[in-house]
């Protein structure tokens, strides 16, 4: 890593200070904190340290590098899984007293050297306290042999063949596990038990303590590597394990002091005064690898591997949302072994940019990416092609909508005897003074005094629409028209009755008015236009589809999201062909090459004319009429 010397120069010098006990490796996710630790203990191999971590420990872990908080794990779990990977560090013999007792692995021939030598531990004693009895067991064994027709001699080789057969018994027995008795306690009289005695600390360390001092006794242990502590979200640790630190340090049966090296994140303590109450000593790593930078990285893993097939177009487009070089080399490391099992295995002809995208998002989304691949309803990839199909359902509904209307419009203006919007405005005015005079104004008022009048010259305005004439007015509509030499005559009507009347009038005036605005090709135009749109919306790919319309209107709320989701799908590094990414091709009902064939044709390949199909009708079964349309 880049100025690898620095950080390991001042881990070294931390450690070697007696003064310093609590040390901080402090750096962002992935920034390179374990490999420091990792060069440091390579560059020292007389060094003797432990690692302990809590990488595996998270009782709530998140789906993505996206800001998800931990659920905060009790400071007594925490203090156990440490305590745990203390004392089964190191072989049972190292800590002869330790309360913590492992089961150790023995071999046949180690149960086998102590059954023997506890029998000839047995005969000794037998020969020295009870030799009378030990003879006339031995007399009574020759005798019962000799009874059953064996002759002397051999009863004195096959004696010591049973002895032999007992003990090889015996040890496969114990080897077995056939006998497993555990001792808890023992019973002198009635009411005395010799025991240990519970001390009541909520601590685990507290009550521990003397197992620990006694462990870093006996191991010679200098340097505890903590990792991943700070997932845990309970500051609490830091400071049970610098006071444990203080305890250990200050216990002289210790030969050299013991240092504690903790790999945090930066922002695990919100200011100076919680940082410096925790550690003696903090070394900060500036990350490799950002979002500013990741192009650079994602280049150099890719330039110098000739069988991948990725465009520095595609690596500066997605490069920015990686910004973690453990993430990075995984994502490097599981496209090789996709594309080798997938790809070459098959000779399936597979796009390396697309691959690398749900590579990409396996990485980012692991659980989303499980769900995909489980065929799981509620992956989020899955509900974002259910949108698609959503939204093709809903715009399908409006476009027939929008038809039936313009249809609807042309059958009026062919039916209507009036050929102009102002002619239909002279027959709705004449008709509301039943064709007996020229209307020259309509006024409303609501019952308070409240009047409003429009002159005939507004009404037979082009702009004017009808339907501006009421306006939800709860009172009367009075009409002022002419008749020979009588100027001033009026006429009531009610706004209920005004209301239908315009309904009828205003609907006839809206197809003639467009009639007006587009002339009639005009209107078979958008009628054509809108009939292509019904046929080519269901064969549009969602790519297209959010290419053409608000990306809002397409992908719900959820999958919205997911910006590195939706990025893809927009450039369509993942499509309608994810699960052809993810899964072996089985080739049960179509061959590779024909597989070959619809995939050049989604990918507008050309396709030679002499391409052979084997199964005509399996690949027919797979093409939608998008790609029929390719083709």
């Amino acid at each position: 890593m880049e100025n690898g010397e620095e950080y390991i120069n001042a881990l070294d010098q931390a450690i070697n200070d007696e003064e310093i006990r609590n040390i901080a490796i402090t750096a962002p996710y992935g920034a390179g904190k374990s490999s420091v630790i990792k060069t440091y203990v390579k560059k020292h191999p007389s060094l003797k340290y432990i690692f302990i971590s809590m990488a595996t420990f998270n009782s709530n872990e998140g789906n993505s590098q996206e800001d998800k908080k931990n659920e905060e794990i009790p400071l007594e779990k925490i203090e156990n899984v440490i305590l745990k990977q203390f004392f089964y560090k190191v072989k049972k013999n190292m800590l002869p007293q330790s309360r913590y007792n492992k089961i150790e692995k023995m071999s046949y021939m180690y149960i086998f050297i102590w059954t023997f030598c506890v029998n000839i531990f047995c005969l000794i004693g037998s020969i020295l306290f009870f030799p009378d009895v030990l003879k006339e067991k031995v007399i009574n064994c020759i005798n019962f042999l000799i009874d059953l027709g064996i002759p002397e001699f051999w009863s004195y080789v096959i004696i010591p063949c049973l002895v032999l057969l007992e003990m090889i018994i015996l040890t496969i027995v114990i080897k077995q596990g056939m006998i497993k008795l555990k001792l808890k306690e023992i019973k002198l009289f009635s009411n005395a038990t010799l025991g240990s005695e519970a001390i009541d600390e909520k601590s685990i360390f507290n009550k521990n303590i003397d197992e620990i001092l006694y462990f870093f006794e006996a191991t010679g242990y200098e340097v505890v590597f903590f990792e991943d502590l700070d997932r845990l979200e309970n500051n609490d640790i830091f400071i049970e394990l610098r006071d444990l630190n203080f305890i250990i340090n200050n216990y002289e049966g210790l030969k050299k002091p013991v240092k504690f090296v903790y790999a945090v994140k930066d922002e695990l303590f919100h200011n100076k005064e919680e940082r410096t109450k925790f550690f003696d000593y903090i070394i900060p790593v500036v990350p490799i690898i950002n979002a500013s930078n990741s192009e650079d990285v994602f280049l150099k893993e890719f330039e110098n591997n000739t069988e991948c097939n990725i465009s520095k177009e595609y690596i500066k487009d997605i490069a920015p949302f990686v910004s973690d070089m453990r993430v990075l080399y995984n994502i490097f490391n599981e496209f090789k072994i996709y594309k080798r099992t997938l790809k070459d295995s098959d000779s399936i002809k597979l796009v390396d940019e697309k691959m690398l995208s749900l590579i990409i998002f396996k990485n980012l989304y692991p659980k989303d990416f499980a769900e995909l691949q489980n065929e799981q309803d509620e992956s989020i990839v899955k509900q974002a092609f259910k949108d698609k199909q959503s939204f093709i359902e809903k715009r399908t509904e409006k476009i027939r909508k929008d038809i039936n209307e313009l249809e609807k419009q042309i059958i009026s203006v062919k039916e209507d005897c009036l050929k102009s919007t102002k002619e239909l405005k002279y027959a709705f005015c004449g008709y509301l003074v039943n064709w007996s005079g020229a209307v020259c104004r309509i006024e409303r008022h609501d019952g308070y005094y409240n009047r409003d009048s429009i002159y005939i010259e507004r009404i037979l305005d082009d702009d004017f629409n009808l339907k501006d004439i009421y306006n939800n007015n709860k009172g009367d509509y009075t009409i002022y028209y002419a008749k020979g030499n009588s100027n001033n005559l009026n006429k009531d009507i009610k706004s209920n009755d005004l209301k239908s009347l315009l309904e009828i009038y205003n609907e006839r005036w809206t197809a003639l008015k467009l009639l007006e605005d587009k002339k009639k090709e005009g209107i078979h135009h958008d009628l054509e236009e809108l009939n292509e749109q019904l046929q080519n919306i269901s064969i549009l790919s969602l790519k297209e589809l959010i290419d053409r319309n608000d990306v809002k209107e397409v992908l719900s709320d959820n999958v919205r999201s997911n910006k590195v989701l939706v990025f893809m799908l927009r450039y369509g590094y993942i499509d309608e062909d994810y699960s052809m990414y993810i899964n072996y091709f089985k080739g049960d009902s179509i061959t590779k090459d024909d597989m070959n064939f619809i995939l050049n044709i989604r990918n507008r390949e050309v396709q030679s004319f002499d391409y052979k199909l084997t199964r005509l009708r399996g690949v027919v079964d797979r093409l939608n009429i998008r790609d029929l349309l390719i083709m």
